[in-house]
């Protein structure tokens, strides 16, 4: 029996860090914000105040910024978007029918994104649209239901659904799924 309880203890640990790996893929899940990016719907962006610097091509947002799009929701102190007048757009888009593409987004200030499965929180957040990347920095903490991941930088492709969190150690704490009997 007692030759037995070393097999036991390893199938116990293998099985609890099976249910990690399941914990551990849900605690970065870029989906969503994916998701939002691709839709072709609008984007409604509140904030205290809104300055248009169309010459430099930026929107700036200053105070309780929340903007929406998609199910996706970021909040934050600042929010500034970067864009680039092209051509012209389909019937009904102004008086010209210019069209705006909007080239980056980055928010600053106590920034904190939610989503259907997720919050995640940061000092700053970057939204490159071209690259399709997501780069959320300083004391940056992801939850998703038990479970929480915290570093220092959080780096998501929102292309592949690929996240890294780097610069410097990464803290987890991973809850994995109560399987009701």
């Amino acid at each position: 029996m007692k030759a037995l309880a070393p097999v036991i203890a390893l199938a116990v640990t293998l099985s609890a860090l099976a249910e990690t790996r399941n914990a551990l893929a849900q605690a970065v899940d870029a989906a969503p914000i994916a998701e939002a990016t691709r839709q072709g719907q609008k984007v409604d962006i509140e904030a205290d105040n809104m300055e248009v610097l169309d010459k430099q091509g930026k929107a700036i947002f200053t105070g309780n910024v929340n903007a929406a799009r998609g199910g996706v929701t970021m909040k934050s102190k600042t929010l500034v978007v970067n864009y680039q007048s092209g051509g012209t757009g389909k019937k009904g888009q102004g008086k010209s029918g210019a069209t705006s593409d909007v080239t980056n987004l980055e928010a600053t200030g106590s920034v904190v994104i939610i989503t259907r499965t997720q919050k995640i929180t940061g000092d700053k957040a970057f939204i490159d649209v071209k690259a399709n990347r997501l780069t959320v920095d300083g004391n940056v903490v992801v939850e998703q239901g038990g479970s929480v991941v915290k570093g220092n930088q959080l780096i998501v492709d929102l292309a592949t659904n690929r996240s890294q969190m780097t610069g410097g150690r990464v803290k987890g704490l991973f809850t994995p799924n109560q399987k009701t009997p």
